[in-house]
């Protein structure tokens, strides 16, 4: 699943504010446009919901040119520690509004931030795995 990240701060506001409330995240992501963010412990659950957001179309029109569109029944789920996505989304100068945001199954977050004509920064948040009774 390939998003832009919404250019307000509500994506990161939720981040901030989550390590109260567990030490987990699990970000849920729709090819359609939409993030669902998800921190839970044993007394309590809090979700939010990003949408609409644009999504991004990965194939490469050279190598697949029958591709009209991304794939919008894609789907992918990761579980991530806060602490460490908060240390990712808690850089300062950097132009958030021009970020993007990359799921893989149970396998890999990456956010990507454009910081000028053709200059982009990377940043890997390392994914807990998720197993079946969550």
């Amino acid at each position: 699943v390939a998003l832009r990240l919404p250019k307000t701060r509500i994506f990161r506001s939720f981040v901030e504010k989550s390590n109260k409330f567990g030490r987990n995240m699990i970000i849920s992501g729709k090819q359609a446009g939409s993030l669902t963010l998800r921190v839970e412990d044993s007394m309590i659950a809090v979700q939010t919901y990003l949408s609409p957001l644009d999504p991004i179309d990965l194939t490469d029109e050279e190598q697949n040119p029958s591709s009209d569109d991304a794939d919008v029944d894609n789907e992918a789920r990761v579980k991530v520690d806060i602490r460490k996505l908060s240390s990712v989304i808690n850089l300062q100068n950097l132009p958030w509004d021009n970020a993007n945001i990359y799921l893989s199954e149970n396998a890999a977050l990456l956010i990507e931030v454009r910081v000028g004509i053709g200059a982009v920064v990377r940043f890997h948040v390392p994914v807990i795995e998720i197993n079946e009774l969550e």
